[in-house]
């Protein structure tokens, strides 16, 4: 209801005084209340900022400090429960929960020197001085021993089929079954400076005192090795396309790249020789280390480099620098020995440092799902203990390979598969893979199960669930081949298969100049150094392609009706008939010739018109 306003002139003036005046009043008493309710609040604001201060973390600011009840503490893993797993030169492993309490420890006839290793069925590994690798429940109780010829100063790592690969100081690797029993051991004749990492095929690389990096074959046989030009010391890293990332120091001062056949992808020059293992993030950047110029107590650099191994950044920290370790968000963790630890954010600047005490280790910190950072400390005097810190920035990421041996559980090992995620995707889209696996099949089997007359298989059927966190979204995804026939990339064809209905359809949109990662039904290929192949260009048998190809969420290509659900095959071959896909994408297709989708655009002014001479 509208307020009537009265004229002035029908009240008197005493009464507009009366009235004036209790306006007024109550003016006065409103603004007075409110003073005081304003001061009331700023008061007890202050009381309760003053007494939480204390409570209110601060990044990087100390928990607790661990140590053996005598001698020196290593680098720890975490288990999926949280439980921390800390060898000490007393010979001991000790389970702790997250508060520092003790679970239990297991005392060894030896002395521990390296992060144990975690399997999948939480069953612990550890190898000590006494030249035995033990595995134990995760309850404590030992499940077995395997006596090897020498000591073990190194993580195992443990492969997808459940194997345990172990390197000794003599040059010797152990392949270990799940049940204890020697599998073979593989003899280098030289001394193993690393522990040993797994390639997404079984390979294992572990690097020696002669500077090469060995490739051992999953049955034990050589595959290969690679000179570097310095000493190598640090485990590798691995991406999910079987690259080895591993640097030298010395003269040398290089990262390498080197494919998984063993040849030289590039190569990038540093500063000062390389003093850490490198970590891989979101997009394929690749993260590592320094060491000072001249010595310990000068400037090392945290650099960060592209997957095509051209520099990206680097940051200036005082002195050496360990292996990091990527956070959730992105934010790259890294400890110097010139006692600071660093959060770097991934645009290369400083999110935060804090003072701490040097640190002798160049294994990365460890970050447990609380955001809690777990890394060790040296402040002399044999003094060696694990320190855990407050952390800003989440768990540890999920990406290729973000610490040094890969995990929090340090089992130095490649997801394995056959289809993986884009290194790069559509802005704003995270994809992850649960599960993926390749089959052989011929055209006739493809023929009788999907109706795909005509098409003849140059790869493996890859099968594959995956989840994309943008409902709707497009997502990309890579598989390759080394098997495709030697010709033009216009000779090939991308084929889905559909489960469900016995169907499959082609991928017919081609990105022409360069990837396409936001339009559905889009593919292209590759060379193993990440070329862009044109359709005109030319493809050898025997050489690896990679495939990539896009599908939208409960789009067309995706046969999942689950909101952020992807699944089913794909393989690439040959095909004596066109398909017939279509570009449903997630943005209106660029390079698409007169067809639908332009009609409609064309039409929509036309439907405007139309409705506004309608409304009339």
């Amino acid at each position: 209801m509208e307020e009537k306003l009265i004229p002035d002139r029908a009240l008197s003036p005493k009464t507009l005084q009366r009235q004036n005046m209790n306006i007024s009043d109550s003016t006065g008493n409103s603004r007075h209340s409110l003073t005081l309710t304003a001061v009331s609040l700023i008061a007890v604001l202050s009381i309760l900022i003053v007494f939480a201060s204390p409570c209110m973390a601060t990044p990087g600011s100390l928990i607790w400090n661990f140590a053996p009840e005598t001698g020196k503490a290593y680098p720890p893993a975490i288990g999926s429960d949280g439980i921390l797993y800390v060898g000490g030169s007393d010979g001991v492993l000790y389970a702790l929960k997250t508060d520092k309490t003790e679970k239990w420890k297991y005392q060894t006839t030896g002395e521990i020197y390296s992060p144990p290793t975690i399997g999948s069925d939480g069953t612990i590994y550890v190898g000590a001085s006494d030249q035995i690798l033990y595995a134990l429940n995760s309850d404590g109780s030992e499940k077995w021993k395997y006596q090897a010829g020498s000591s073990i100063g190194y993580s195992p790592a443990i492969g997808n089929d459940g194997t345990i690969y172990v390197a000794t100081n003599d040059g010797k690797l152990y392949a270990v079954n799940s049940d204890g029993s020697e599998k073979w051991i593989y003899d280098s004749g030289k001394r193993f400076n690393s522990a040993p990492v797994i390639g997404p095929d079984g390979t294992v690389y572990v690097e020696a005192s002669d500077d090469n990096l060995y490739a051992i074959q999953p049955d034990g046989t050589l595959k290969w090795t690679y000179e570097a030009s310095g000493s190598v010391y640090f485990p590798p890293a691995i991406g999910s396309n079987g690259v080895i990332y591993f640097g030298s120091d010395g003269a040398d001062q290089n990262l390498y790249a080197v494919r998984p056949d063993g040849t030289l992808k590039w190569k990038f020059k540093t500063d000062t020789g390389i003093s850490s293992s490198p970590a891989i993030g979101s997009g394929g950047v690749i993260y590592f280390g320094t060491a000072g110029a001249a010595d310990d107590d000068q400037d090392g650099y945290l650099y960060a480099l592209n997957a095509d191994g051209s520099e990206r950044w680097k940051y200036t920290t005082e002195g050496y620098v360990g292996s990091p370790a990527i956070a959730s968000d992105g934010t790259i963790y890294i400890h110097t020995l010139n006692s600071k630890l660093y959060a770097i954010k991934a645009d290369g600047s400083l999110k935060w440092s804090a003072d701490t005490s040097r640190t002798t280790t160049s294994v990365s910190p460890a970050i447990g799902n609380d955001g809690t950072i777990y890394y060790i400390l040296n402040p002399g005097f044999d003094a060696q203990y694990l320190r855990a810190s407050e952390g800003d920035s989440g768990g540890l990421a999920n990406t290729e390979w973000p610490r040094s041996q890969k995990d929090n559980q340090n089992t130095g090992a490649s997801e394995s598969g056959s289809v993986f995620p884009s290194e790069t995707q559509a802005d704003g889209v995270s994809v992850s893979i649960s599960e993926s696996v390749a089959k052989e099949m011929d055209g006739t089997e493809l023929t009788s199960k999907y109706n795909s007359g005509g098409f003849t298989p140059k790869s493996n059927v890859d099968s594959f669930n995956a989840t994309i966190d943008i409902n709707g979204g497009c997502a990309t995804f890579r598989i390759s081949s080394a098997t495709i026939p030697t010709g033009k990339v216009s000779d090939l064809t991308l084929m889905k298969f559909y489960n469900t209905n016995g169907t499959s359809k082609e991928y017919s949109n081609y990105a022409l100049t360069g990837p396409e990662y936001n339009i559905d039904g889009y593919w292209w290929v590759t060379d193993a150094d990440g070329n862009h192949l044109a359709q005109t260009d030319d493809t050898t048998l025997g050489t690896e392609y990679f495939i990539y190809f896009v599908i939208k969420d409960n789009g067309s290509f995706d046969e999942d009706r689950d909101l952020g659900e992807i699944s089913d095959p794909v393989a690439v071959g040959t095909s004596t008939s066109s398909g017939s896909a279509s570009s449903t994408g997630c943005t209106l297709n660029p390079q698409a010739t007169f067809s639908v989708e332009w009609l409609l655009l064309l039409l929509a002014p036309l439907g405007f018109r139309l409705r506004h001479i309608f409304k009339r």
